[in-house]
């Protein structure tokens, strides 16, 4: 029995049955009232976001979606609430709130789309529905005001609000919109797992229907979801128009604003028609001063710290000490993303802040004081004779700043920042030109000198290297920088003795200790005792390395970069090895691949002269012949003294095992890949294991191959699963995945496989 609804009355109900007869008898004579409007194309990714949204309106009342503008925030919603309205007997109401252009009118728009006349509390008190609130970002006190209503006076209304801010309202609970997810590898795996690339392809598809993604065009399509950060109206704005341009050209266009920002699908409405137009809407609730930090935000290209944007955003009409509260506004408001410990405006924001930086007249003052905060930082490198790791880790920080700051640049700025891009690793042989080339009357042609001569080195060009280095040294021996000349010392040391030259070697770091000790530098003191223990060790002076080691090492582990800490292991693990401490060399190894999985090979070779000396020899030749193969496709520049030893450890295993098991061993050891390989070196019972048919890694993950040998060995599932501490049913998961990965039909097929394939050298005892 229900009771006639009139005068905006609510109509109530005897039980929820009868409530739920009403419900249908409307739904059936009003078609799909009460239903969320159904969106043209169809919905692509955020499937994570999605369910976690489902599940927050199962426990809250009140969610806030919040993000940047073109998040697809609005789409998410519509999404959601196209799913979940079967949920919702009296409905699900999309109130799209931009609508209301007063605060007086959110109101009425949520009362016309639901379809009451009179109190919208009263008439919604005993209505069980979903209101979306859609745009809440202009009217938000009035968003906030009528939503506590509601929550208050109608106990089973539930209300999914978007927003570029929250509303701010006691039992809110918020879903923050990122970019899509973009691919983390080239391969063409990853890049069907993207959701930004998804997208693209499929709204490129609906506007030329033969495109495809291939090699030719995947780096592109990559950089254009990058580039849009993955933000899903950026990415399906401009995929619709491969149907007009190539997307190698769309790519190289997209640091025109116009291209990128007015770009749009003639069938879009309002704020959705173009990215522009999303943007703009909200620039246009911005304070004055959040304007001004917007614009000036614009230059940087990668990213910054609240230091940085401090000295950058400061200026004529905004003192230094509002900024940092003004970046605090609009990252409420979407505009400025958390990027880890700094910040960063979505490159579609920032282009639109560039134009408005240009047109406000202060391009030109902005541009020059990223510039010299730039060059403040690069300075450092003049200071350091060997560099902190905090230092490293804040120039690669800024690597996209640098290259940005470069386009304008003065000349004399131009080298410092250059320098400072070097030591990110960004480009060598483009930034290695420009130091090669400065004029020789730079302030900084002793810095670029260094710089170009490692990177020279990098590249193979060591003859380059090598004279670029020694030219830095007899310019700074005249001049007064103490540090810089030290670091050209440790260099032009470094590459002399990986070319077997000690004599110069060791003049050039006795040179720099003077220099270091004179200055009271203790990590570059450290850095240069510990270059004269490794050519000490290598010359047989046992006594003179523990010496200088045993001083330099705890300063270098304290305070140097991975990758000289690895090197300051890799000489104890020697040293250790040479008194007899074959443990205490493995330890110190491993310790030293732990710290820079960078440094690969050496690491190897070391423990597979542990290997060899301690009686393995099939295990120093895998290790052997890996640390070959990486070292050869990185490149990677070896100390002959050290090399020698290698040599002579292989020389040693050969000998000790039959050429056919010597041979096996060596093409085992190709076949590692990296991951593998180091995991073998890290634990001697860890393989990856090899098809001595082919000389190629088996296609078995570790856990298949652990059962796939058990099986081998005559084992049944139930002593598999006692043995590797997981279930019966895991293991008859894995034995099925081993038989269909290798194309088998039984387990006794799966063992003679791997004797075949494998041989006793995998299926018997520790390698």
């Amino acid at each position: 029995m229900t009771t006639p609804a009139h005068l905006g009355r609510p109509q109530r109900y005897c039980s929820n049955a009868c409530r739920q007869r009403a419900y249908r008898q409307r739904r059936d004579a009003e078609g799909t009232a009460g239903r969320p409007p159904a969106w043209p194309d169809r919905f692509v990714g955020r499937d994570h976001e999605l369910a976690e949204l489902s599940r927050l309106l199962r426990r809250t009342r009140l969610v806030t979606v919040v993000g940047t503008a073109g998040a697809g925030k609005s789409r998410l919603a519509g999404e959601l609430a196209g799913q979940v309205h079967r949920s919702f007997p009296d409905g699900v109401h999309v109130v799209d709130v931009v609508s209301a252009r007063e605060p007086g009118g959110v109101p009425a728009a949520v009362a016309d789309v639901v379809g009451v006349t009179g109190p919208l509390v009263a008439a919604l008190a005993e209505r069980r529905t979903l209101l979306v609130l859609d745009g809440c970002e202009h009217v938000v006190d009035a968003c906030r005001a009528l939503v506590e209503d509601l929550l208050r006076g109608c106990p089973d209304v539930v209300v999914l609000v978007t927003s570029r801010q929250r509303l701010g309202t006691p039992g809110e609970e918020v879903l923050a919109l990122h970019g899509l997810s973009l691919p983390a590898r080239a391969s063409e795996a990853d890049l069907l797992g993207s959701e930004a690339v998804q997208l693209f392809l499929t709204r490129a598809k609906a506007s030329a229907v033969n495109f495809e993604l291939t090699p030719a065009n995947s780096a592109s399509v990559v950089e254009i979801c990058e580039r849009l950060d993955g933000l899903p109206l950026a990415v399906e704005l401009v995929a619709r128009t491969v149907r007009l341009l190539p997307v190698a050209v769309i790519a190289d266009r997209l640091g025109d604003e116009l291209f990128a920002l007015t770009t749009g699908s003639r069938t879009g409405h309002g704020r959705h028609r173009s990215l522009h137009a999303a943007i703009e809407s909200s620039y246009e609730l911005l304070s004055e001063d959040e304007r001004t930090v917007l614009h000036r935000l614009s230059v940087f290209a990668g990213g910054f710290g609240i230091d940085a944007a401090e000295a950058v955003c400061a200026g004529p009409g905004l003192p230094v000490e509002r900024v940092c509260r003004t970046i605090a506004a609009l990252r409420t408001k979407s505009l400025v993303m958390p990027s880890g410990t700094r910040f960063r405006v979505p490159e579609p924001i920032r282009l639109f802040g560039c134009a408005r930086l240009a047109a406000a007249g202060e391009e030109g003052a902005t541009r020059d004081r990223l510039t010299g905060w730039l060059s403040g930082l690069a300075g450092s490198l003049l200071d350091q004779a060997v560099f902190r790791p905090a230092f490293v880790e804040r120039l690669r920080d800024e690597r996209d700043n640098l290259v940005h700051a470069l386009g304008w640049a003065r000349s004399d700025e131009r080298l410092l920042l250059t320098a400072a891009l070097a030591r990110t690793g960004e480009a060598p042989d483009r930034t290695r030109d420009a130091l090669e080339r400065c004029a020789p009357g730079a302030p900084h042609r002793g810095l670029a000198l260094l710089e170009a001569s490692e990177l020279a080195w990098t590249c193979g060009d060591h003859d380059t290297a090598v004279r670029l280095a020694e030219t830095g040294v007899a310019l700074e021996r005249r001049s007064d920088r103490p540090a810089l000349l030290a670091r050209l010392l440790l260099t032009a040391a470094e590459q002399r003795g990986l070319r077997g030259d000690s004599v110069a070697e060791l003049a050039a770091l006795r040179e720099c200790l003077e220099i270091t000790r004179r200055r009271g530098d203790e990590l570059a003191t450290a850095t240069c005792l510990h270059a004269l223990a490794w050519s000490a060790l290598l010359s047989g002076e046992l006594d003179d390395a523990a010496r200088m080691l045993g001083e330099a090492l705890p300063v270098i582990r304290a305070t140097a970069t991975p990758s000289a800490v690895s090197a300051a292991r890799h000489t104890a693990g020697l040293l250790a090895l040479e008194l007899g401490d074959a443990d205490r060399a493995a330890a110190d190894f491993r310790d030293g691949l732990a710290a820079d999985l960078r440094r690969v090979p050496p690491a190897l070779e070391g423990l597979a002269l542990v290997a060899v000396r301690t009686g393995h020899p099939r295990r120093g030749l895998r290790l052997i012949a890996a640390a070959e193969r990486i070292g050869a496709e990185h490149n990677r520049p070896a100390d002959e003294r050290w090399l020698a030893l290698v040599r002579e450890a292989e020389a040693a295993a050969r000998e000790a095992l039959p050429t056919s098991r010597a041979d096996a061993a060596v093409a085992e050891g190709r076949a590692f890949e990296v991951e593998r390989v180091v995991a073998y070196a890290l634990d001697p019972d860890v393989i990856q294991p090899v098809d001595t048919v082919t000389n190629s890694a088996l296609p078995l993950t570790q856990r298949e191959h652990q059962v796939a040998t058990l099986v081998a060995l005559g084992h049944t599932n139930q002593d598999i699963a006692d043995q590797l501490g997981v279930s019966l049913r895991t293991v008859e998961k894995e034995v099925r995945s081993v038989r269909d990965r290798l194309g088998l039909r039984s387990r006794v097929q799966v063992a003679a496989w791997m004797a075949d394939r494998v041989g006793d050298v995998f299926l018997g005892g520790r390698p």
